[in-house]
């Protein structure tokens, strides 16, 4: 996770270790490392290029691009995050 102080509310932490989640922590608005940012973008480009007009337009294109990522994409940018992520280590 990010440094993002709301993400370290004494709330959220006593979750995690309730949980037995060990975090690791990225420095804040670290995108490269989390992988849901790249399908966040995907999303949004994939809603952009249907240029929805209405409300009901948009909901339609935001269902259909959540519907419509394939696997292998998403496989992808976990790859990729957790490339970046060793290479940070590395460092």
């Amino acid at each position: 996770q990010d440094n993002i102080s709301y993400h370290k509310a004494q709330k959220i932490l006593s979750w995690f270790e309730d949980n037995g989640i060990e975090c690791l922590n990225a420095p804040s608005y670290s995108s490269e490392f989390n992988a849901i940012e790249y399908v966040w973008s995907w999303i949004k480009s994939q809603v952009a290029a249907q240029q929805p007009k209405t409300t009901a337009q948009l909901n339609n294109a935001i269902d259909k691009a959540c519907n419509d990522i394939p696997q292998k994409i998403i496989q992808s940018y976990i790859s990729h995050s957790l490339r970046e992520i060793q290479e940070r280590a590395n460092q």
